[in-house]
C-alpha cells in the first residue's frame, strides 16, 4: 500500500509548503498503474530555526502561528479526498523535550488548538504531538520499520532530495518524489528576510502577499512573528543587520549579561 509523507520545518509555512502538502495528499506522483495513497503523514519539526544572519524563529512560535493563523482559516486543509486519512504530526526530539519542559507545554497547548480548530471546521485529520530520538526523519523510519509491506513516498522539493537520500540505507520501503519549486513561490529564507526587515518597500509588501496559503493574512502573521522575536531567549547569540530588530537583539543580550 502506498502512503505519502511530507516533512517540513515550516518556519513559517509558505504557500509552497502548502502546495507540496496538497500534492502529497492527492498523491499526484502516483504511477498510472498503481492505486494512489489513501493515507498521508505531514511531519512538522518543532525544533528552533536559528541561523546566523537570519530572522530566528522559536519552535513554539511557529506552532502557535500554525494554530492561530492557519488552522482556523476557512478552506485550509479542506480539500482532503473522501476516504483519505491525513496525519498531522508535530515532532520533537527527546533532547528538546528534556531541555525545554515549559516550552513543550506551550507547544502541546498549540497542537491541541490545531486539533480543535480543524475538528470544528470538519477537517478529517489526526493531529498528534510525538517525541522521537532526533526528528521527523526518525519518525518516518519508525513508520517504515513498523509497516514493511507498505511503500512510503516522501514528497520533497528538488533541492532537498540529497538531504533525505540516507533514509534508503535504513528502510528500502522509503522512496522520494521530487518537485521543482512552484512558480511564483517564495522560499522560507526569503520570507524570514522580509520578517526581519523593519520596513518593507511596496514591492516587498506585494511579494509577501503571495507567500502564504489563501486566507492567511501576511501582515498580522509578520507582526506576530516579530512580536515574538525573543521567544525562549533565543536571540542572545544572533545578530543580523535589520535596524531596530538588531538593536532589540543587542538589548536582549545586554540584559542577559546584567542578570
Amino acid at each position: 500500500m502506498r502512503k505519502t509523507v511530507f516533512i517540513g520545518a515550516m518556519k513559517p509555512m509558505t504557500a509552497g509548503h502548502y502546495q507540496m502538502i496538497q500534492q502529497a495528499i492527492t498523491d499526484t506522483k502516483c504511477p498510472a498503474d498503481e492505486v494512489p495513497a489513501k493515507e498521508t503523514y505531514i511531519l512538522i519539526s518543532v525544533q528552533d530555526r536559528i541561523k546566523k544572519s537570519q530572522f530566528p524563529i522559536a519552535g513554539e512560535t511557529a506552532i502557535e502561528a500554525f494554530a492561530d493563523f492557519y488552522s482556523n482559516v476557512e478552506g485550509f486543509l479542506s480539500d482532503i479526498p473522501a476516504g483519505n486519512t491525513v496525519n498531522l504530526i508535530f515532532v520533537a526530539s527527546n533532547k528538546f523535550h528534556a531541555d525545554n519542559p515549559e516550552r513543550i507545554q506551550t507547544i502541546q497547548s498549540a497542537v491541541n488548538r490545531i486539533d480543535q480548530n480543524l475538528a470544528a471546521r470538519g477537517v478529517p485529520a489526526n493531529v498528534e504531538f510525538s517525541l522521537v530520538r532526533s526528528g521527523p526523519p526518525d519518525y518516518l523510519l519508525s513508520l517504515a520499520e513498523a509497516s514493511p509491506s507498505d511503500q512510503f513516498i516522501l514528497y520533497v522539493g528538488a533541492d532537498d532530495v540529497n538531504k533525505y537520500k540516507f533514509l534508503a540505507k535504513y528502510a528500502s520501503n522509503i522512496q522520494t518524489s521530487s518537485f521543482e519549486r512552484f512558480a511564483g513561490g517564495m522560499s522560507g529564507t526569503e520570507v524570514r528576510q522580509l520578517f526581519g526587515a523593519d520596513e518593507l518597500a511596496p514591492e516587498q509588501s506585494d511579494r509577501l502577499k503571495s507567500a502564504f496559503p489563501v486566507g492567511v493574512d501576511p501582515v498580522t502573521l509578520r507582526d506576530f512573528y516579530r512580536s515574538r522575536v525573543d521567544e525562549g531567549g533565543l536571540l542572545e547569540s544572533t545578530i543580523y543587520g535589520n535596524g531596530d530588530v538588531e538593536k532589540a537583539i543587542r538589548s536582549i543580550f545586554i540584559r542577559g549579561l546584567m542578570k
